[in-house]
């Protein structure tokens, strides 16, 4: 693709037909199926990198699943809080639909906008239980429909890192549901942050609402 410049920008999900997007996600999802199946991985990360500066090594659209014995610290610390309260996510979607921060709902999807994280985030949530596996299938059309809506308010040249969230296979805890979320890298480490550990977003999420819903 080229912009009105004629300079060329990479293909990226708001260019996509539905039915692109249906194979692109389709894709993914059988081969994370493919690789439980086939190893004796403990998780497998679903993510994407969109340009270098959310670490994207080549300049284009692509996925990329890793298989680790770990889980990651987000979601050790995710079952830690379902371990406490299996109705923590529920109570999260709950306070975000008072706080008018649910932007979008299709079925079992709703789209919304997280207090916490260190970059301004979008989350897409698949408020449905079971397996994952199972999950997506009984929920994929709808997924893709809500995909493709938050995909399309994003411009092209904002780098962002999208990863899927689930509960690992296998393990028994109540109130898992899987989710996207997209980091939005439009804002850099200061120095007390490195050191704290402590974040101050720069964009809080009703502001960015709004930004997402003008488009």
């Amino acid at each position: 693709y080229k912009d009105k410049y004629g300079e060329l920008f990479p293909y990226t999900k708001k260019f996509m037909s539905k039915i692109e997007l249906y194979y692109y996600y389709k894709t993914a999802f059988e081969y994370v199926k493919y690789l439980y199946n086939a190893t004796n991985i403990s998780y497998i990360f679903l993510f994407e990198n969109h340009l270098k500066e959310a670490g994207a090594s080549i300049y284009h659209m692509h996925k990329q699943i890793i298989g680790s014995f770990f889980w990651g610290n987000f979601i050790e610390r995710l079952l830690k809080h379902l371990k406490e309260d299996k109705e923590y996510l529920e109570k999260r979607l709950e306070y975000l639909q008072k706080e008018d921060l649910i932007i979008y709902n299709q079925g079992k999807i709703f789209i919304y906008l997280p207090y916490g994280c260190k970059y301004p985030c979008i989350e897409i949530l698949i408020y449905d239980k079971g397996e994952v596996f199972e999950v997506i299938e009984r929920n994929f059309e709808d997924l893709i429909f809500s995909l493709r809506w938050i995909y399309s308010k994003l411009e092209w040249n904002i780098p962002y890192n999208e990863v899927f969230y689930y509960k690992p296979l296998g393990i028994e805890i109540e109130g898992f549901y899987p989710f996207f979320r997209i980091y939005l890298r439009v804002n850099t480490e200061a120095g007390f942050e490195l050191a704290s550990n402590y974040y101050s977003v720069i964009f809080d999420p009703k502001h960015l609402k709004e930004m997402l819903l003008s488009i």
